[in-house]
């Protein structure tokens, strides 16, 4: 895992995630109310 930071400010927090095989993966998490998002390895 590893934390980015943009430019403008996350409005509200979302999950990001891919479906393989019919298996969900977490890529990513955006924080709401930061320019912080969490980015998760595959």
């Amino acid at each position: 895992m590893k934390l980015e930071s943009v430019e403008k400010k996350f409005s509200d927090t979302v999950i990001g995630y891919i479906t393989e095989n019919g298996q969900q993966t977490i890529t990513e998490i955006r924080l709401g109310g930061t320019t912080t998002k969490l980015v998760f390895d595959r």
